[in-house]
């Protein structure tokens, strides 16, 4: 019994246990942030290409210093 409280008293004193648990939690908190960060711009590229797609369909190559 008394190797068992001497156990305990340890693993309380002992803070690698936690510092990995900051570790995880950090981690975890940056994957979400890019992931909302993610969600906010893709939308937005999206946009700007179909954009950019849409003037160039009207671009005519064989003169291209003609005004649109």
């Amino acid at each position: 019994m008394r190797s068992f409280i001497e156990g305990a008293k340890k693993f309380i004193k002992d803070e690698n246990g936690l510092t990995t648990a900051e570790w995880v939690i950090l981690a975890s908190a940056i994957a979400v942030a890019a992931i909302g960060v993610l969600a906010v711009i893709i939308p937005k590229i999206k946009n700007m290409a179909s954009d950019m797609g849409t003037k160039l369909d009207g671009y005519d190559s064989s003169n291209p210093t003609a005004p649109q």
